[in-house]
């Protein structure tokens, strides 16, 4: 038989078992936000435009898995209260979202200029994707 153990978040166990999940989300998205800005930094520098590092769009992708990696390294090790691991997640998490939703801002719509353009073309059959020849 299978007992289920109920623990509260307020026990020592809780509060070790919340900070330990903060420091691996934290140190998930510091691997996928890094390794974001790493190889989009890569590319860039191939395409030889390296002041597109410098751009706004990749300093606040940088500042974001900055943010990841603060709830990291708070949380990782020591212990902490419950107030403090849970202040971090809401702070870090919360200026996260904030820089990534900054970052829809600089969007290059030039991209998507021909998208629109051939949307509203007569000869556009927007279910094959291709344009119709004209008989």
């Amino acid at each position: 038989m299978i007992t289920v153990q109920e623990t509260s978040i307020d026990t020592p166990q809780g509060v070790a078992f919340l900070q330990a999940r903060v420091a691996l989300v934290g140190k998930l998205l510091t691997v996928v936000f890094g390794g974001a800005r790493c190889l989009q930094a890569v590319v860039e520098l191939a395409r030889g435009r390296p002041t597109a590092l410098v751009a706004p769009e990749f300093l606040l992708g940088w500042t974001a898995a900055l943010c990841v990696l603060a709830m990291w390294l708070l949380c990782r090790t020591g212990t902490r209260s419950r107030r403090y691991v849970q202040t971090v997640e809401a702070v870090c998490f919360l200026g996260t979202t904030v820089l990534v939703a900054l970052m829809g801002r600089y969007i290059n719509m030039v991209a998507f200029a021909g998208i629109t353009s051939h949307s509203e073309s007569p000869n556009w059959v927007l279910s094959s994707g291709r344009p119709c020849s004209s008989s």
